[in-house]
């Protein structure tokens, strides 16, 4: 027995629930990593008259990750702007789920092509 599509109103409450609870778990992660960092180096003094660029570690997700499983403060800041970012890519791909559960072949199309291309800028930039 095939399921009922999902009504609009379905689709809506989903996606806004998505994007709640992807910003908060975002903005929750980066407070918690900002105090960690500050409770690590809060007190260190800052030379700016030397540039210093990011780690190597902060460049990639992968290092990201690993940083944050070590609980170090600059990586979970960093991991919840990956949070950030991804909530509404997360949106995108569950509209075309959404609407090709509703059977909704052009907006299928529409949608897929929108993430398609946010995931190029995103991983070719």
């Amino acid at each position: 027995m095939p399921r009922a599509p999902w009504t609009d109103e379905q689709v809506e409450q989903l996606l806004g629930f998505v994007l709640q609870a992807g910003v908060i778990l975002a903005a929750a992660v980066a407070l918690l990593g900002g105090v960690v960092y500050l409770l690590g180096h809060g007190m260190q003094a800052t030379d700016y008259r030397v540039f210093h660029s990011e780690p190597v570690e902060l460049r990639t997700l992968s290092g990201v990750v690993r940083g944050a499983l070590r609980f170090d403060g600059r990586e979970v800041v960093q991991l919840g702007v990956v949070l950030l970012l991804a909530t509404p890519i997360t949106r995108v791909a569950l509209s075309a789920l959404a609407f090709a559960r509703q059977r909704d072949r052009r907006y299928v199309v529409v949608t897929s092509l929108v993430l398609v291309l946010l995931l190029t800028s995103l991983l070719s930039g």
